[in-house]
């Protein structure tokens, strides 16, 4: 199914998916595996760490804005070069630094030009879609990454195993590779999003006139969104450190891990997309905060029981959280926005992944370097359990609201 695809895409995006490919083994060689090395190589805490990964996170959601400006104004190649050639510079660092003011400085640029080339590459997938059919080239991108990603921490805990050093200069040289590709290939057009039509549906926009409380629908949105991202900031930045610290896993059975929720991804995602497209979008929240709750608290009791099964058992409740929140994230935000804030709309939701997934670990670093890691686990399954319980009741208001007026109705029929 997945393969078929990728042959029916267009050349520039098959180009894409593979260069994205390249860029998503260099990620899963470093996530599950950075904030342990630094920890032990800088001799710092989780809150020390996990701070300087919340200041990534910050550039990163800085750079992906300015990136994505600069794109429309001087093309996509000069911009994507730029990103990936700092973005590897950057990497091929990181063996050298002794102190975690360098970490920080380092982590900084690297997380302004990773998101420089990352955004322009979504704007050359919306640059080049097919307006018939727009939603399987942004889908496919979204499997590629997890599969790259899954493969490259298997690849990762196998590295480690020769030095944490080649690690960064694996990923330094792939992402070389990567940028002397783009360099050179014909495909990568300089082209300029003000050079290219784009029709935006007037229904779309129609529908979208006299309704401000969409404002507030959006807003809600991405509050939410936060919230939940937070938990994909502990699970990539610090489980790695704890299955290492708590269960004294190998790095290559953490890599497998990791490996485990991109493969979960890459199969169930389009059945969960059919599954989840029935239900509303609280429903659908609420099913997320519920497994994200869970997983919590199946983390804390790690340090009570430090069993193999119950962080197999941590990866698949993540996972399917994890596919329930993305499902239909986008057209959600997209169905709320007007054609012409949709730029910024995706901008701030954007945004709102970077500060979740620097927020989770910084905050539950800071509690994790004061509690124990039990009592860490169960205050936040607390606090996802309050998020569901909120959830719950504005399922039932929404359903209060819709019977409502069908009861009014029947009374009037009635006199």
């Amino acid at each position: 199914m997945v393969i078929k695809q990728f042959i029916k895409l267009k050349a520039i995006h098959r180009l894409i998916l593979l260069l994205d490919f390249i860029f998503g083994l260099s990620r899963g060689i470093i996530i599950p595996f950075l904030v342990t090395d630094m920890m032990m190589r800088l001799s710092a805490s989780y809150t020390t760490i996990a701070g300087s990964v919340f200041i990534y996170f910050i550039a990163r959601t800085f750079g992906g804005v300015i990136g994505g400006a600069l794109s429309d104004r001087y093309g996509r190649r000069p911009l994507i070069l730029m990103g990936l050639f700092v973005t590897s510079a950057s990497y091929l660092f990181l063996p050298f630094v002794s102190s975690v003011l360098e970490f920080t400085t380092v982590y900084i640029v690297l997380g302004f030009a990773h998101s420089f080339f990352r955004s322009v590459f979504s704007a050359l997938i919306g640059d080049t879609v097919d307006k018939k059919d727009p939603t399987i080239p942004f889908a496919m991108f979204y499997i590629n990454q997890n599969i790259s990603v899954g493969i490259g921490a298997l690849l990762g805990g196998v590295i480690l195993a020769v030095g944490s050093s080649f690690i960064y200069i694996s990923t330094g040289l792939l992402l070389l590779c990567f940028s002397i590709i783009t360099m050179f290939h014909p495909l990568l057009k300089n082209q300029s999003r003000s050079e290219i039509k784009v029709e935006e549906p007037v229904e779309a926009e129609q529908s979208y006139q006299g309704k401000s409380s969409h404002k507030y629908i959006l807003i809600s949105i991405f509050l939410l969104n936060v919230i939940l991202v937070s938990t994909y900031g502990v699970f990539n930045d610090l489980l790695g450190a704890i299955l290492h610290d708590f269960v004294e896993l190998s790095p290559f059975v953490i890599g497998l891990l990791f490996a485990l929720n991109s493969f979960l991804i890459v199969i169930l995602q389009l059945q969960a997309l059919k599954i989840v497209s029935r239900w509303s979008f609280i429903s659908q929240m609420l099913f997320t905060a519920t497994l994200f709750s869970l997983f919590h608290l199946l983390l804390g009791t790690l340090e009570r029981i430090p069993n193999i099964y119950i962080c197999v058992l941590l990866i698949v409740v993540f996972t399917i959280g994890e596919l329930t929140h993305v499902a239909n994230l986008k057209s959600k935000v997209n169905q709320f926005t007007p054609a012409t804030k949709r730029g910024l709309a995706f901008g701030i939701l954007n945004a709102t992944f970077n500060i979740g997934f620097g927020l989770g670990p910084f905050v539950f670093g800071f509690f994790l370097d004061k509690l124990s890691l039990e009592r860490v686990g169960f205050s936040f399954f607390l606090f996802y359990l309050a998020t569901a319980v909120v959830l719950s009741v504005l399922i039932v208001k929404e359903k209060q609201s819709k019977r409502s007026p069908k009861k009014v109705q029947s009374e009037v029929n009635h006199h």
